[in-house]
């Protein structure tokens, strides 16, 4: 069940990714309508010619998967996005401000104790001046 404060009124359309893209698969990252139009906006316009940008939006097209509330507000969650981060009977949702993001309760402690995650935050805190 997705808290009715994570989503504006009407909202009910997701992008779910198996992130990282690449690599061994960690959580799940969940983009609202605005956010998911603009990222496929961005893939729209790489010219063909952009290698990169070919195989980053084969990577999102092959690891991501459109999703839809019910009618209860309960999010389905693909069953091979669940199985590639290790998502089973428990799930943790992590809020972002234009995303959030599902996790394995293990998984996600296990991350966020990680020195290297916290520095990377804390760099991002420090270049972005928060």
């Amino acid at each position: 069940m997705l808290p009715s404060e994570w989503r504006a009124a009407g909202e009910s359309h997701f992008l779910c990714l198996v992130w990282p893209l690449v690599g061994n698969p960690e959580k799940l990252v969940l983009l609202p309508p605005g956010p998911a139009a603009k990222l496929h906006a961005n893939l729209e316009d790489m010219p063909l010619s952009d290698v990169e940008g070919s195989a980053l939006a084969t990577a999102v097209a092959g690891r991501s998967y459109e999703i839809k509330l019910d009618g209860f507000g309960r999010l389905p969650i693909p069953e091979a996005a669940a199985k590639a981060v290790g998502i089973k009977d428990r799930i943790r949702l992590v809020g972002g401000f234009t995303r959030f993001e599902l996790w394995n309760p293990g998984r996600h402690d296990t991350a966020v104790a990680r020195p290297e995650f916290v520095a990377q935050v804390e760099r991002g805190l420090a270049s972005r001046r928060i």
